[in-house]
């Protein structure tokens, strides 16, 4: 375990509010969807290519290339992946680096077998950001990384209790992204899943209170795309 250093409050008065100058803290991707310190989550049902997505967001980003028609800004990624064998995720990799002719050298993986986001693993969540000198972090699936239950407040708060104390200890913003999937739901009469929103995140809702910004993943009928 490791200590935390205390920052103290800062506090503003107005006048010196608004004559401060901050920098802009711009957008990763597209219009504010993926901001640095900013905090999102991939959803959606079975076999909605979650995990390809993210994947290829964070090439994306690490090699400053347009994603889904959206602009991006060329940062380090981690992508930390803990529910497919590492020799399967290689094959993925290699067909990515194939597909875009391309090989990033900004874009770093982990593939940790005893890792979850509790107190006692924070120094190694720390670790690989600072080797990686991410600026953009994926973890995937959240049901494989917390310790309790998804359904579970108390639990959930845990999780990300962990992540905003290991963010705060890196010296710059560090956007991070969770895959996660989608609950049972409701259907209508004719055997389509009604759509409703970032109510469809499965678990606790402090899962979707948590984000800026939920992106919901659906694969699209008789078709190979999302």
């Amino acid at each position: 375990r490791f200590l935390q250093r205390r920052k103290a409050m800062k506090v503003w008065r107005m006048d010196e509010l608004l004559d401060a100058r901050f920098e802009s803290a711009g957008s990763l991707w597209g219009e504010g969807l993926i901001v640095p310190g900013g905090a999102f989550i991939i959803y959606g049902p079975p076999e909605s290519f979650k995990s390809f997505f993210a994947h290829q967001l964070l090439f994306a980003i690490s090699t400053g290339r347009k994603y889904l028609g959206l602009d991006t800004v060329e940062a380090p990624g981690l992508y930390i992946e803990v529910e497919i064998p590492i020799a399967k995720f290689q094959e993925r990799t290699q067909a990515l680096a194939a597909g875009y002719g391309l090989v990033s050298t900004k874009l770093y993986t982990a593939h940790p077998q005893l890792f979850s986001l509790a107190r006692e693993d924070e120094r190694d969540l720390l670790d690989a950001i600072i080797a990686s000198n991410a600026e953009v972090v994926i973890l995937d699936p959240i049901n494989r990384l917390m310790v309790g239950s998804e359904n579970n407040d108390q639990d959930i708060k845990a999780m990300f209790k962990v992540i905003d104390r290991v963010r705060a200890k890196v010296e710059r913003p560090v956007a991070l992204g969770l895959v996660h999937h989608i609950n049972k739901g409701i259907w209508n009469e004719a055997g389509d899943r009604v759509d409703r929103g970032f109510v469809d995140l499965s678990g606790s809702k402090d899962v979707a209170a948590w984000a800026d910004t939920i992106i919901r993943l659906t694969r699209l009928p008789q078709a190979k795309t999302v």
